[in-house]
């Protein structure tokens, strides 16, 4: 996420939960979102058939599921808030439902074995709304409806908000869109446009994202939308969707998608993903959200290349390499800001990466930075992730050297690739790697959970 101006997958997660809180069929124990996700279970794909009234805010869905129990299971929950659930079937036979906050209970006919994989089919309809979070400062996250158009930034919780589903990080999966509206309204989501079919419902636009993603970087946007694709060089081409009567120089800088993604390239390695694109929102808001392959932008984010920058990275760090836990938040925010200083230092010079470096160090320093390492929930879109955390980045290149250090990036998203990661797995993973590894575990731990930022 940008405001502009080891635990591997879900087994191994479980085998992790002493050292984080056990996880229950209502939460998987994260320190920071106790009741996100649910316990027992490994969601592996979902398939969202959404038929959408952008007007209205009317939302019709049938989510259609395949998960895999992980113990036996009497009964299991899902996230979701608000809509109302219309029926639910566990292996094409009806099962029975209560609601509990933001939890759906489930109890099929039968409970489901250990390592058995079932299908589930949720149908709802209702209204969307955002859902308030203490981390976010704006009135919600997740469904956001403006006009007669609809776009969706859900980090960290607001998934549940619009559809059934495990909200935590560490349960990824593969997706599918079936999304129709009425003309002339389109309808985006992750990944590749593979059909557009025409019916008495309207026009179906169906989407196929077959990495693994966590659920809060789903995105839809609906609207009346215009669509730019812009060729590359190595004959990939970014996509580009943006409300029709937007001026081009509030998504300029998206333009530059291409030419960022191949420099960035030269540091963390391949683009992890299929499609490389973009989306400029008709919100009012300095923000901007990584969503897997098609970034989301605020009306006043487009124009910002360092902001770009840092969604892009996103896409090695935050999106392939995703939080074990929330409060791991630094693996994604601060690895995607140490990007948008690579972008500066490689688009305006050396002089620009100090600048960047001085005015994060001075900002951090004055406003005593929390540790990046746990900085609490209210804190991890603050300075602990913006300023303090690519420092730490900082001065672990400083100590490395260039070439070292970039290896040593490069290296980590390939170990951690469409998987979920710690801090503390980071901060292993480089000492291991380092010819002083003990000094370097030292940096690492210091700059990352230290009370006092070292130099203050």
């Amino acid at each position: 996420m940008g405001f502009v101006g080891g635990c591997e997958p879900w087994a191994v997660v479980l085998a992790c939960a002493l050292a984080w809180g056990d996880p229950s069929p209502s939460g998987v124990g994260d320190p920071y979102y106790p009741d996100y996700g649910n316990g027992g279970m490994d969601v592996l794909r979902y398939d969202l058939d959404f038929t959408i009234e952008p007007s209205d805010n009317a939302l019709r869905g049938v989510v259609s599921l395949r998960m895999r129990a992980l113990q036996e299971l009497p009964l299991f929950h899902l996230d979701l808030i608000g809509m109302d659930v219309d029926a639910i079937e566990v292996e094409g036979v009806d099962a029975s439902f209560t609601r509990e906050a933001r939890e759906l209970v489930i109890t099929p006919a039968r409970a489901i074995p250990a390592d058995a994989e079932v299908d589930v089919v949720v149908r709802y309809h209702g209204e969307p709304e955002g859902v308030p979070d203490p981390a976010v400062p704006i009135e919600g996250v997740g469904w956001f409806w403006h006009g007669d158009s609809i776009w969706v930034l859900s980090e960290p919780g607001g998934s549940a908000g619009f559809f059934p589903c495990n909200d935590h990080p560490s349960d990824k999966a593969a997706y599918t869109f079936d999304l129709t509206v009425a003309a002339p309204y389109v309808a985006v989501a992750n990944g590749t446009l593979t059909a557009t079919t025409e019916s008495e419902r309207g026009v179906t636009y169906s989407w196929s994202a077959p990495e693994p993603m966590a659920t809060y970087l789903v995105t839809l946007a609906v609207g009346e939308l215009g669509e730019k694709r812009i060729p590359m060089a190595d004959g990939r081409e970014v996509v580009l969707h943006f409300p029709k009567d937007a001026p081009e120089k509030r998504y300029a800088a998206l333009e530059r998608s291409g030419e960022i993604v191949t420099f960035l390239e030269t540091k963390f390695g391949p683009y992890p993903f299929a499609t490389i694109g973009g989306v400029l929102s008709s919100l009012p808001i300095g923000a901007a959200l990584e969503t897997q392959g098609r970034p989301v932008y605020g009306q006043s984010a487009g124009a910002s290349e360092s902001t770009v920058a840092h969604e892009l990275a996103h896409q090695w760090f935050g999106n392939s390499v995703t939080v074990a836990r929330w409060q791991d938040i630094w693996v994604s925010e601060g690895f995607a800001e140490y990007g948008s200083w690579l972008w500066s230092e490689h688009a305006h010079g050396r002089a620009a990466y100090d600048r960047e470096v001085a005015g994060a160090r001075t900002f951090a320093k004055r406003a005593r930075s929390r540790p990046s390492g746990d900085p609490g929930v209210k804190q991890m879109f603050g300075v602990p992730s913006y300023q303090r955390g690519p420092l730490v980045l900082h001065e672990l290149r400083e100590s490395l050297g260039d070439e070292a250090f970039f290896a040593l990036l490069r290296a980590w998203h390939e170990a951690k690739k469409y998987s979920n990661a710690t801090v503390d797995e980071f901060v292993e993973f480089a000492a291991a790697r380092s010819p002083h590894e003990a000094a370097t575990r030292a940096l690492l731990r210091a700059w990352l959970f230290d009370t006092v930022m070292p130099g203050n």
